[in-house]
């Protein structure tokens, strides 16, 4: 790779990269594969909570995104996620749904963690901006990477502004793709925890059996090979 963005320190290693189809994901993964970095693509499909062309526009972000690997072919996971959540849903109280957010993203880590450790990655990235969304807050964040401990987590967007992304995303051609119109996903609450308290979401965490949802999560993984579109 001929980039002057390259950094020696980071070629060739892995990162697992958090990919929504939206429009930061995609810009965050693009940074870390200028940087050097080798994608592992992971999506987390929310169905029956968000449509099935949610996952197609991810998929088909990822084979753009895999024009600028040198080896134009990728790894990607499709992680089956409804299922997780609505063990959420029926082990909460109403009063804990405001969480839901937070709950879904934790489990996101813990299974991208579980992803790692099998692709003998070196660390996560994910598309996450500060204060973009509710999860996104400095506690939030907080609380998010709480749930892991054997790898870090990249986010190379944390402090640029939409304008920024949506610059980007046009440049590097990901923009067209993510702007489709699909289905919201619908389990974001109405009001949903700014400053989430770790002491609240791990009192939460035990009404559910988070092993065995990781565990299921792994077992059910579609696993695809993406090559490039051509140029």
């Amino acid at each position: 790779m001929n980039d002057s963005n390259l950094d020696l320190a980071t070629y060739g290693k892995k990162v697992i990269c958090l990919l929504s189809g939206g429009l930061d994901s995609p810009v965050a993964c693009y940074t870390l594969i200028r940087k050097g970095f080798v994608p592992v693509f992971v999506y987390f499909d929310n169905m029956p909570y968000t449509g099935d062309t949610t996952k197609q526009q991810a998929i088909d972000v990822a084979k753009k995104l895999t024009e600028y690997v040198p080896e134009r072919e990728t790894t990607m996971y499709i992680i089956p996620h409804g299922d997780n959540m609505t063990v959420f849903l029926e082990n909460v109280s109403k009063h804990s749904l405001k969480y839901t957010c937070i709950f879904c993203k934790r489990m996101m880590y813990r299974i991208a963690e579980e992803i790692a450790q099998m692709e003998g990655g070196d660390a996560i990235a994910t598309g996450e901006i500060l204060g973009e969304q509710a999860s996104q807050t400095l506690d939030n964040l907080a609380v998010l990477h709480q749930a892991i401990s054997r790898y870090t987590v990249l986010r190379p967007l944390i402090a640029w502004d939409k304008e920024e992304v949506v610059k980007k995303a046009r440049e590097i051609g990901t923009y067209e793709i993510s702007a489709r119109q699909t289905a919201p996903c619908t389990l974001p609450p109405k009001k949903p925890s700014t400053r989430g308290q770790l002491k609240k979401i791990l009192e939460i965490e035990t009404m559910i059996d988070i092993k065995v949802l990781v565990q299921t999560s792994l077992k059910e993984i579609i696993l695809l090979k993406i090559t490039a579109n051509q140029m």
